[in-house]
């Protein structure tokens, strides 16, 4: 790779790009990154130094940011990329590969950081300062910022890079992980129920909510510091009997992430109980800075089908993000049918993959 902080020539746009890849430039640029990604209006949580930054430090030697500067050293654009090496066990060959750096960490949204306006200029200086480092792909996946990355893509040369846009699905292709359900918020849960529910929907839920809340039965309420632990324990056993037998290394990253998002006041973790017994959860990425609150896992327990555990857990969640004034409601990656029985509408997003051409030479 570039040496971290190398210099590209400045193109005719008069925009000059550097190449970090270490501790101290990161901790130097985060006051920078910052500002600006609060005039971006693109620029989502997950593209915020305050999400991406821990996860950046955690990984040493595996990330790469490319900071887009204006002739006064304006910062005005970067893109934080995950570096992935892979060594050919029976040549040696190294294959060098890059992703959108959020994906570390399960970003449900990737892609870069602009100056509003200074698109035209920045992304295709981004693009080409790129094409002089040592890689194979590029992947930035779950794109959600309108003509950025196209603007990007036309940057490469068709007859040097091939630009693909591919399906991303998972469950045998049945569900399709670029589309990404998510409810604007009104203004009280009253107006949700009325307004983004069918009626048969809304009679559903204030009935189950009376028969086992409201009665009782069950109890919901956010998990405290103290219970924090057992709790967060718990809900990754109940989610990994169900979805990933025996991978204590998917757990352990999920572990991580929920643990890192509580440590920066980002994590929403409601708990279904009865009694003592824990019967579900919900884990939440929420941003109070920008009203938005992200579905990350659920978690029930399989013996006790005979409960709407999850949807009385998600009716909690959504009333209290409309209690916190909070105006969206993400039910993240896939078109599931019961994201839009409870009121979702679909965000499309994109993956873009761009590949070197056979034959081109490295840099």
């Amino acid at each position: 790779m570039t040496r971290p902080d190398r210099i590209t020539p400045r193109d005719g746009a008069g925009i000059t790009v550097a190449a970090l890849d270490s501790a101290a430039a990161l901790r130097a640029l985060g006051a920078e990154w910052q500002a600006l990604a609060e005039r971006d209006p693109l620029a989502g949580l997950f593209l915020r130094p305050d999400w991406l930054i821990p996860a950046l430090q955690d990984r040493p030697d595996r990330w790469l940011i490319l900071t887009a500067r204006e002739d006064d050293g304006t910062l005005a654009g970067l893109l934080p990329l995950w570096r992935m090496v892979f060594r050919n066990r029976r040549t040696g060959a190294i294959r060098i590969e890059l992703m959108a750096a959020g994906r570390m960490v399960w970003s449900e949204y990737c892609g870069f950081v602009c100056a509003p306006g200074a698109e035209a200029r920045v992304l295709p200086a981004l693009a080409r300062s790129l094409q002089g480092f040592d890689w194979e792909t590029l992947t930035l996946p779950y794109l959600d910022q309108a003509d950025r990355p196209d603007i990007f893509a036309a940057a490469f040369d068709a007859q040097d890079y091939a630009v693909d846009w591919p399906p991303m699905t998972i469950n045998d292709g049945a569900t399709d992980s670029l589309l990404c359900p998510r409810l604007d918020l009104p203004g009280s849960f009253e107006a949700y129920l009325s307004g983004c529910l069918s009626a048969r929907t809304r009679q559903k839920m204030r009935r189950l909510v009376r028969r086992h809340v409201d009665s009782g039965d069950l109890h919901i309420a956010e998990t405290t510091p103290a219970t924090f632990e057992p709790d967060l324990e718990a809900a990754l056993r109940l989610w990994q009997a169900r979805w990933a037998p025996g991978r204590d290394d998917t757990v352990e990253r999920y572990r991580g992430l929920f643990r890192g998002a509580r440590t920066r006041g980002l994590l929403t973790f409601p708990v279904l109980r009865r009694g003592d017994r824990m019967l579900g959860a919900l884990l939440n990425i929420s941003d109070p800075a920008t009203g938005y609150q992200l579905f990350k896992l659920a978690a029930r327990d399989e013996t006790r089908l005979d409960l709407p555990i999850g949807l009385l857990l998600h009716a909690h969640a959504i009333r209290a993000a409309i209690g916190r004034g909070y105006r969206v409601y993400d039910f993240g990656h896939g078109d599931e049918p019961y994201k839009y029985r409870l009121g979702a509408r679909d965000l499309i997003t994109r993956s873009l993959r761009i590949r070197r051409q056979p034959g081109l030479a490295q840099p």
